[in-house]
C-alpha cells in the first residue's frame, strides 16, 4: 500500500515529469535503434567486367550476417538460391547469371536498396574487327584511352573517317531509361554534340571527342555517309550521380506560323526560321510532318522555309506536325563527389560561363546578386542550389514578363522567362556553365503555353535541368509531387516540349534584309524571320503549340 502511495506522489509532482518524459524517451530511443539495421552499401565488385557462370565477389558493409531472403539484383535479374557462394554483413560471392545483361548491380535486404555499381557482361564488350567491313567504310583502330568522366577528351583512331565532318558523328553508349523497377535497363546511343562543342578535331585518321553528356559505358562507333564503324568498348567512370528517365509519355503536336498583310513588290522573298523539336536522351522517337517542304530541314536545329514573291492578298501558313516521346529527367547528385574545378579551356565552359545577346551575366547587379547569393561556396552544385533557393525565396510568379533581369529583380514577379533568365545569367556570373532551355509546356487540359526552364553543367558529369519557375509553384503542382520546390532541382517533368538549348545563332542570307527576332516564343534564336527584297512590312502570328494526342 506504501508502494502505491509513493507512486501517485511521483506523478503528482509537476517537477518530475520532464524527467520521467526523458527517460521514457531515451528508452524508445535505445530500443528502436536496436530494431532498425543500416542501409547495405556496396563499395567494390570484383571483377568489374564479369563472364556469366564466373563468381563475383560484392565487397560492402551491413549486408547482414545471413542472406535471410535477401538479394543482389543483376541488371533486373535474380541469380537462383543456388548461385550464392557465400554472404556475410561486408562480403558477398556469388555466380554470374547465364543470361545477364550489363546494367546497375545492387543489393536488396528486407526490401531496402543498396547504391548500385554498374556491372558489364564480358560478353557484350564488342569485338573488334581486322579491318573495315567493307571499303570506304570507318573503322577505328583504338581509342588513346579506354575509360573517363563526361567531358574527358578521347582521341579515336583509324581509317576512312573523311577529311571533314559533314555530317559524321561520334556515338557513344548509354543506358538512362528504365521502364519499371526490376526490368532490364533500354540501352540507347548518345552523339556527340556540336552544340556542347562535342567535337575538338576531326580528320580522316583520329577524331578527337568530348565523352557525350548522358554516355555510359559500352560502345563507342563513327558514323559518316558511307556507313557505321565497329565498336570498340570504353569505360564512363568518375560520375558523381546518375541520371534517370522514370518515366515517357507520347504527344502527336501541331504549330503554326503564319503571314498576312504583306506590302511588297516583285523580286522579294520571306525566310522563316522555325525550329524543330530536339531529338535527345529525354526527347526521343521525332517523326515530323511538314507542309510546305522546308528549303532546309535540320540547319543548327531550325528549318528554314522561303516563301518566294510573297503576294499581298495572301495569307501564307507553314505547319509543322511532330510524333515523339518525351521522358521525365531525374538526377541525383552526391555533392561530396563534385569536381571543383572545370576545364576552363574548354568552349563549352567559355561559351555558357560568357554574356550573350539574352544573358547579361557581365552585368554589375547581376555579379553581385551572384556572389552575395553563394557566399564562400566553391562547390558548383552546391553554388547552383543556393541561386535556385534565393530565387524562390525572393521572387514570385507573375503573369506577365519583365523583359529584363534589372526589371524583374525590381519588381519581385515574374514569368518563366524572367525566371529562366535571372537563375542563368547568376550561374554564368559564378563560372557555373548554365543556358536557357525553350519550349512548351502541356497542361493538363491539354492546352500549351510557351515555356522556359534552364540547365547547368557539371564537371564529370554533365547537364542537370531545374525549372525556378515550375519550383515556386508558378503553375498547378503536379499532385503526386511532395515537394515541387526540391522536385524541380535537378528534375523536370515530361509534361514538356523542348525546341532550343541555349541561343541559336542564326546568320542572315542577305546583308541588306530586314532581319525580326520573335520574343516569348517557342526558341530562343538570333532571327526568326528575314525579308529579302522588296517587302516592306507585313504581319506574321506564331501560333502557341497544339496538342493533337497523347499517350
Amino acid at each position: 500500500m506504501a508502494t502505491s502511495d509513493s507512486v501517485r506522489k511521483i506523478f503528482r509532482d509537476h517537477r518530475l515529469i520532464p524527467f520521467l518524459i526523458l527517460a521514457l524517451l531515451i528508452v524508445l530511443y535505445v530500443f528502436s535503434s536496436r530494431l532498425i539495421e543500416a542501409s547495405p552499401r556496396i563499395e567494390t565488385i570484383t571483377p568489374e567486367v564479369g563472364e556469366p557462370g564466373k563468381v563475383l565477389i560484392i565487397s560492402g558493409e551491413n549486408f547482414g550476417e545471413e542472406r535471410n531472403g535477401s538479394e543482389v539484383i543483376f541488371a533486373g535479374m535474380r541469380p537462383n538460391s543456388n548461385s550464392y557462394v557465400e554472404w556475410s554483413d561486408s562480403r558477398i560471392s556469388v555466380r554470374i547469371p547465364e543470361e545477364v545483361n550489363s546494367g546497375k548491380l545492387y543489393v536488396r535486404k528486407q526490401g531496402e536498396e543498396s547504391n548500385a555499381l554498374l556491372f558489364t557482361n564480358v560478353n557484350h564488350i564488342p569485338k573488334r574487327l581486322s579491318g573495315p567491313a567493307a571499303p570506304g567504310m570507318p573503322y577505328i583502330e583504338e581509342l588513346d584511352r579506354s575509360s573517363g568522366a563526361v567531358g574527358a577528351l578521347v582521341r579515336i583512331r583509324g581509317l576512312n573517317f573523311s577529311s571533314e565532318q559533314g555530317a559524321g558523328r561520334v556515338v557513344f553508349s548509354s543506358s538512362v531509361k528504365e521502364e519499371e523497377p526490376g526490368k532490364p535497363v533500354i540501352e540507347a546511343g548518345v552523339p556527340c554534340l556540336a552544340i556542347d562543342f562535342d567535337y575538338e578535331n576531326w580528320a580522316d585518321q583520329e577524331i578527337s571527342v568530348r565523352v557525350p553528356d548522358g554516355a555510359t559505358s559500352g560502345s563507342v562507333r563513327v558514323e559518316t555517309d558511307r556507313g557505321l564503324s565497329n565498336a570498340v568498348y570504353f569505360e564512363v567512370a568518375g560520375l558523381p550521380g546518375d541520371r534517370l528517365l522514370p518515366e515517357t509519355r507520347g504527344y502527336q503536336i501541331n504549330y503554326v506560323v503564319e503571314v498576312e498583310n504583306v506590302s511588297a513588290s516583285p523580286e522579294n522573298a520571306l525566310n522563316l526560321w522555325i525550329p524543330n523539336a530536339i531529338s535527345s536522351l529525354a526527347q526521343g522517337n521525332l517523326e515530323a510532318l511538314r507542309d510546305p517542304e522546308p528549303l532546309w530541314e535540320d540547319f543548327n536545329g531550325v528549318a528554314r522555309y522561303r516563301l518566294q514573291e510573297v503576294e499581298p492578298w495572301r495569307r501564307y501558313t507553314v505547319s509543322v506536325t511532330y510524333w515523339l516521346d518525351r521522358s521525365s529527367v531525374e538526377t541525383r547528385i552526391s555533392a561530396a563527389k563534385v569536381p571543383r574545378d572545370y576545364d576552363r579551356d574548354r568552349r563549352l565552359y567559355r561559351v555558357y560561363t560568357s554574356p550573350d545577346s539574352v544573358v547579361p551575366s557581365a552585368e554589375d547587379y547581376i555579379i553581385a546578386l551572384g556572389r552575395r547569393s553563394i557566399g564562400r561556396e566553391t562547390n558548383p552544385y552546391l553554388k547552383a542550389r543556393a541561386l535556385y533557393r534565393m530565387i524562390l525565396r525572393d521572387f514570385a510568379p507573375g503573369e506577365e514578363s519583365n523583359g529584363t533581369p534589372r526589371e524583374f529583380i525590381e519588381s519581385r514577379r515574374g514569368d518563366a522567362f524572367d525566371y529562366s533568365l535571372l537563375l542563368t545569367a547568376t550561374l554564368r556570373s559564378v563560372q557555373v556553365p548554365a543556358r536557357i532551355v525553350s519550349g512548351s509546356y502541356i497542361l493538363p487540359d491539354g492546352s500549351t503555353d510557351f515555356h522556359y526552364w534552364c540547365e547547368f553543367y557539371l564537371p564529370s558529369f554533365g547537364w542537370v535541368p531545374t525549372d525556378p519557375f515550375l519550383g515556386d509553384a508558378g503553375q498547378e503542382p503536379d499532385p503526386t509531387l511532395e515537394s515541387p520546390e526540391e522536385y524541380y532541382f535537378g528534375s523536370i517533368d515530361n509534361w514538356r516540349v523542348a525546341f532550343s538549348r541555349g541561343i541559336v545563332d542564326i546568320k542572315p542570307t542577305d546583308p541588306k534584309s530586314l532581319l525580326r527576332v520573335k520574343d516569348r516564343v517557342y526558341s530562343l534564336q538570333t532571327i526568326h524571320e528575314e525579308a529579302v527584297g522588296n517587302i516592306e512590312d507585313y504581319q506574321s502570328r506564331w501560333r502557341p503549340v497544339k496538342v493533337i494526342d497523347r499517350w
